[in-house]
């Protein structure tokens, strides 16, 4: 009933009903999907509605996070879909709300440094070397290949200045460079082509183009003209369709299964506590499952020894940047196995606290922590401490400093009684405050945490009880990446699965498993042969006996 009232209050009904409708929709269809993304799995009702597959009641997950009576912007309900369903459950709503009233996000792609460099070189008429040798000069591209403005390059209060000295001697070494970086300047930043976003699409309860022009792509796609925040300034309302190849992997896997006589199960009823599946997991045995798949979580694995979910959607929550620069991670592999101490973040607090931190062993791992911390113990509503969490992990100094008073000392117009008033010192108030504001900044979003180890444990259970079907289902979903296909094809022979030679009278276009635990190769994945002609091969194969040679088969048809 409170759900229902904050929902209401907020006007949020209808966008409620129009996610459940189409997810709802696509479950009935055979479309995967996800069992939550982001905050909305805080939401009992969002359970309730079919649009979330997670309990939050037994995961502890808060409803304030993601929605709360003083939340100023309404969150958004972002939903994972199985990439090949994805387009149907967008013409399902099309066909549903109306052709006109539903458009996907353009995105302006603009031209970046490298792109200035060698446009301005080109148009120049320079060689191409030219331009080469100049964007060899910059320094190395940060993670997610995000070069250096060439703004900031010259700019000495800019953050990565002092990496771009190679640059500016080439700069003032070679009059060419010169030319063409001054005039690559004044065309870095400017749009240089439109995209389709990946996942951001807006729906209006009237015709889109009573607020934003419309432009149909040579594809036949309709998308907005106007980026996704600003069509919501404009009231329009975004949804997000979001693809996710591992949904696909556990689609295949479930009909592998199926193909080979076995009984389908049911993926959202798999059981969480089961034990060869976490022995799995305390083996690192994770090659190809969702989330778990890197060296380093591979190694962490074997040292926390997961025996529990909450293990996984801690691990989920703690294997990133900030967390591990501060060793959150192993500091909680090793609190679990006793290797270390579990202190509470003050003894003063370690009683009131106990509830909070004793599933993370004393350490702030979630978002939600931070905001029971700042209830428990200064008083505060959860939408009151919803919006200090926001402030810390978008580091809103200002908000954190104007904060800190009411915290320590409380807020009689806002219902706030402080630390100090529920039995606190200042001195520790003011300690736990600060230590909370370090944490938060990277504190992660449990609800999303324990959606995504949702997924991941259902991709490990179906490694462990499924290996055959399991990795033919994932090495389909690779086999345009040769890499990765020899990756987990070495996964299979670790795995003591067979992995048999492609066999025109066999083989599928994807990888397949028969019921003796073999795979047979994919001819997909069989380098410059069309996809056309597999597919004719296949077909063709359901009429006949076999191939016997390139040109004919026991019927007389060619084959190519």
């Amino acid at each position: 009933d409170y759900e229902c009232g904050v929902i209401c209050q907020m006007q949020f009904c209808g966008y409620f009903l129009v996610v459940a409708d189409y997810i709802n929709w696509a479950k009935a269809h055979g479309v995967m999907v996800g069992p939550g993304r982001g905050s909305a799995a805080g939401a009992m009702v969002a359970y309730a509605m079919g649009i979330t597959e997670l309990d939050p009641l037994e995961h502890g997950l808060i409803f304030e996070r993601f929605l709360n009576p003083e939340r100023v912007s309404l969150p958004d309900i972002d939903v994972d879909f199985d990439p090949d369903g994805r387009g149907r459950v967008l013409d399902y709503v099309g066909e549903k709300y109306g052709r006109d009233k539903v458009a996907q996000c353009v995105i302006y792609g603009t031209i970046k440094t490298k792109q200035a460099l060698k446009d301005s070189a080109r148009i120049m008429g320079y060689d191409f070397s030219v331009g080469d040798k100049i964007t060899k000069a910059l320094p190395p591209a940060q993670t997610g290949g995000k070069d250096i403005p060439l703004h900031d390059i010259f700019d000495p209060s800019a953050k990565r200045y002092a990496e771009a000295r190679e640059f500016r001697e080439l700069y003032d070494s070679d009059p060419d460079a010169k030319r063409i970086t001054d005039e690559a300047m004044g065309i870095e930043g400017l749009i240089r082509q439109t995209g389709v976003h990946a996942c951001a699409t807006i729906m209006g309860s009237e015709p889109i183009t009573n607020t934003s022009p419309l432009l149909e792509r040579t594809d036949g796609t309709v998308t907005t003209t106007l980026e996704y925040h600003t069509c919501e300034t404009l009231g329009l309302v975004k949804m997000d369709f979001l693809g996710l190849s591992n949904l696909t992997v556990i689609r295949d896997t479930l009909n592998n299964i199926e193909a080979n006589g076995k009984e389908r199960i049911d993926h959202t009823k798999i059981p969480l506590d089961d034990r060869p599946t976490y022995d799995l997991l305390s083996r690192g045995d994770t090659l190809g499952v969702f989330q778990l798949d890197s060296d380093g979580m591979r190694s962490l694995l074997k040292t926390l020894k997961p025996n529990n979910f909450n293990d996984i959607s801690a691990l989920i929550a703690l294997y990133r940047p900030g967390p591990m620069d501060m060793d959150s991670h192993t500091n909680y592999a090793k609190r679990k196995n006793g290797l270390q101490k579990i202190t509470p973040i003050h003894p003063e607090v370690a009683e009131p606290l106990k509830e909070v931190l004793d599933e993370t062993y004393g350490l702030i791992v979630y978002q939600e922590q931070v905001m029971q911390i700042v209830q428990q113990l200064a008083g505060y509503t959860m939408g009151q401490a919803d919006n200090i969490r926001r402030a810390m992990s978008k580091k809103k100094q200002y908000v954190i400093d104007a904060e800190r008073q009411s915290f320590v000392y409380g807020d009689s117009e806002r219902g706030i009684r402080g630390c100090v008033a529920n039995g606190i010192s200042e001195k520790v108030a003011n300690e736990i405050y600060d230590e909370m504001s370090s944490f938060a900044s990277y504190a992660f979003n449990k609800s999303h945490a324990a959606c995504y180890a949702y997924v991941a444990f259902q991709t490990a259970y179906l490694k462990c009880h499924y290996p055959s079907e399991f990795m033919a289902a994932l090495l389909t979903s690779v086999l345009d990446n040769t890499d990765k296909v020899i990756e987990y094809s070495g996964e299979c022979a670790r795995l003591g699965i067979k992995v048999l030679p492609p066999d025109v009278n066999v083989s599928g276009g994807g990888f397949t498993a028969d019921e003796n635990g073999q795979i047979r190769f994919g001819l997909n994945a069989v380098k410059n042969v069309g996809r056309n002609l597999i597919e004719n091969v296949v077909r063709e194969r359901r009429n006949t006996v076999s191939y016997t040679h390139l040109r004919a088969h026991e019927t007389g048809r060619n084959l190519v």
